[in-house]
């Protein structure tokens, strides 16, 4: 935080970093449900293949090249996930650097004080405490990002099927 930096001008900080931290927040939520409507497209077209032609060289063939793309698609959406998680990360961070500065602004250290450092936060107008559940401490989206590990693993066995059936299929032919 800048030394002798006047109070409005760590307000509009405040206010430029909390619009960075939505947008990238909205962001990675938008990614997620894009990463699911791939993999239900591709999860669509390979039941359209099976069912279509079942046990064809062609069919395998569809499903081997469909789960590579699917395995494809959740790696690069995994890396890209990592990254958006730690730039919300720093976001967030930044935004706790600029209210430290600020009287009276404490969302943000409340947050990462209960969230993060599994800290009990009072809240004296409510007259009552907050501390996270053990099972809701630590980040979402290092739980989201197991979406694409999830479905990295489902195309992988669809691979492993696909490839099973192609030498079964050319063996038999």
């Amino acid at each position: 935080m800048p030394e002798g930096a006047s109070q409005p001008g760590l307000v509009e900080e405040y206010r430029t970093n909390l619009e960075l931290w939505k947008h990238h927040d909205n962001l990675r939520q938008s990614r997620n449900q894009n990463l699911l409507t791939a993999n239900t497209i591709l999860v669509t077209a390979l039941g359209a293949f099976l069912a279509l032609d079942p046990g064809t060289l062609r069919a395998s063939l569809a499903a081997a090249l469909l789960a590579a793309f699917g395995l494809v698609t959740c790696r690069i959406w995994r890396s890209i996930a990592r990254r958006n998680a730690e730039y919300v990360r720093l976001c967030r961070l930044q935004l706790l650097e600029v209210e430290r500065g600020l009287t009276g602004f404490t969302t943000f250290r409340n947050i990462y004080d209960a969230m993060y450092l599994h800290n009990p936060v009072a809240f004296a107008a409510a007259g009552t405490t907050f501390q996270a559940s053990y099972k809701a401490r630590g980040p979402s989206t290092a739980e989201e990002n197991h979406l694409s590990t999830l479905l990295g693993v489902f195309w992988a066995i669809v691979l492993l099927g696909a490839v099973v059936a192609l030498i079964w299929t050319i063996r038999k032919a």
